[in-house]
C-alpha cells in the first residue's frame, strides 16, 4: 500500500513522534494497516495491543493521549472501557482523544458505540487518508465536553431538543494536540484538573437533578397504583446506579452526608427491585425519602440554576448523535 502523507498548513509545526498512543486491533491485518499509516505519517511512541484484558490493564496503569481501537475483542466491548475513561474523573485518561473502528453498521449498535463518549466512530474499511484526516482534525481542535446522568463526553448535539434548554458546555484538554506541540505539561494538568472539577461538579449536579425526577416519577406510580408496571423496576435501577455514582463523586466533601444517604438508597433498591412479593410500600417511602434528603444535601453544597442544568431526563441523549 502506497501511501503519501498530506502537507500540514498550520504555522504551528506538529511533531507526532512523542504523542503516547495505543493502537488495540484484534485483526492483525487492520493493526498492521494502522500502524503503518500513523509511523508514516511520524507517530513513535506507540503501543499495540491485540485483546481486551492487555488493553484494560494498559489504560488503568499508563497516560494515552491517543486510542485507536476496534470495538469489540470477539464478544467484550471497548466501548464499556471507553465508557470507564470518561466517567472516572480521576484517571489521567478522561481527556483522551479516542477514535472507535468497526464495520458493523446497524443503527442501533452504532448508536450504542458512541454514547461511550468516544470522541469518533469511523466505519471500515477505511482508507489511510481517512484515518489521517480525522487524526489532523481532533490535533486542531476538540469538542466540548457534555454532562447528563448517564453521559460524559463530547459533545456531538447539531442542535438543541426543542423545548430543551442547552446543557452547559465545558472546554476540555487537548492531550494530542499538546504533546505534538510540546506544550508544558503542568500547564496541560492544571487545564485538565480544572476541567476534570467543572465535570464532577456537573455530574452531581445532574445526579442530583435526576433523583428529583426518579423520587416524583415513582411517588406517582405508587399513588396510582401501578407499582408493578415495567418502569417502576426501570426507575429503582436508575435511582442505584445515580445513588452509586453520587457516593463515588461526593466521598471526599467534607461535612458531607451524601455518601450515607447514597449508601441507604443503594440497599434499599436491592431489597426492593426483583422480588415476587408485594412491594413494601413502607420500604419504598423511606427510599425516596432519602432521595429527596440527597438532593437537598446537593443543592446547598453546589447551588445551580435552571440555565446550568437541563431537566431531567431530556438531556440523556445529548451524546447520541451520529
Amino acid at each position: 500500500m502506497v501511501f503519501v502523507v498530506p502537507q500540514y498548513s498550520s504555522q504551528q509545526k506538529l511533531d507526532y513522534g512523542r504523542v503516547k498512543t495505543l493502537v488495540a486491533i484484534e485483526n492483525p491485518i487492520v493493526r498492521r494497516g494502522v500502524l503503518g499509516v500513523l509511523s508514516q505519517f511520524g507517530f513513535r511512541n506507540i503501543v499495540e495491543l491485540a485483546n481486551y484484558v492487555g488493553v484494560h490493564k494498559y489504560l488503568k496503569e499508563n497516560q494515552v493521549d491517543l486510542v485507536i481501537s476496534n470495538t469489540h475483542f470477539s464478544d467484550l466491548s471497548i466501548a464499556q472501557i471507553a465508557k470507564e475513561m470518561r466517567d472516572d474523573l480521576q484517571s489521567e485518561n478522561a481527556f483522551s482523544t479516542v477514535i472507535l473502528l468497526t464495520s458493523n453498521r446497524d443503527h442501533d449498535f452504532l448508536r450504542g458505540v458512541i454514547d461511550c463518549g468516544a470522541d469518533d466512530l469511523l466505519l471500515m474499511p477505511i482508507s489511510p487518508q481517512n484515518l489521517v484526516d480525522r487524526v489532523r482534525l481532533f490535533s486542531a481542535r476538540r469538542k466540548p465536553f457534555v454532562v447528563t446522568f448517564n453521559y460524559i463526553g463530547p459533545d456531538r448535539r447539531k442542535q438543541p431538543r426543542a423545548g430543551s434548554e442547552s446543557a452547559p458546555l465545558v472546554e476540555v484538554p487537548n492531550l494530542l494536540r499538546a504533546r505534538a506541540l510540546q506544550q508544558d505539561q503542568a500547564a496541560v494538568q492544571a487545564e485538565g484538573d480544572a476541567a476534570l472539577q467543572r465535570l464532577n461538579t456537573l455530574r452531581i449536579q445532574r445526579d442530583g437533578v435526576q433523583l428529583r425526577w426518579l423520587e416524583d416519577a415513582l411517588r406517582k406510580l405508587l399513588h396510582a397504583g401501578r407499582f408493578g408496571a415495567p418502569q417502576f423496576g426501570e426507575y429503582l435501577g436508575d435511582l442505584g446506579r445515580t445513588a452509586n455514582d453520587l457516593k463515588f463523586r461526593t466521598a471526599k466533601w467534607t461535612n458531607n452526608r451524601v455518601p450515607g444517604l447514597a449508601e441507604e438508597v443503594i440497599g434499599l433498591v436491592r431489597e426492593t427491585e426483583g422480588k415476587n412479593a408485594p412491594v413494601d410500600f413502607g420500604k419504598v417511602d423511606r427510599l425516596l425519602d432519602f432521595c429527596g434528603k440527597i438532593a437537598a444535601e446537593i443543592s446547598r453544597a453546589l447551588p445551580s440554576t435552571a440555565r446550568d442544568l437541563p431537566p431531567a431526563p431530556a438531556a440523556a441523549a445529548a451524546g447520541m448523535s451520529l
